[in-house]
């Protein structure tokens, strides 16, 4: 359920931000925003997923590990 309201918030934040730019279609930017709200949400997927074993150092492999055991399994 927390996940849940995080992804919610963070969604509605990025659409509250997103509004103006869609009205004076300014895509560029949109588009780089989305790639950056993307990579946030997939941090924020991974330090959920391993918040037990996150290790800020090794973040790389935390923020793999779960596409990886989606993908591949353990």
């Amino acid at each position: 359920m927390k996940l849940v309201s995080i992804i919610t918030s963070f969604v509605i934040l990025w659409l509250i931000n997103s509004l103006p730019l869609v009205k004076k279609k300014q895509w560029k930017i949109l588009k780089q925003t989305s790639i950056i709200f993307t990579i946030g949400l997939f941090i924020i997927l991974a330090e959920f997923f391993n918040w037990q074993k996150f290790n800020p150092t090794n973040w790389l492999n935390a923020w793999f590990q779960p596409i990886h055991t989606f993908f591949f399994g353990k």
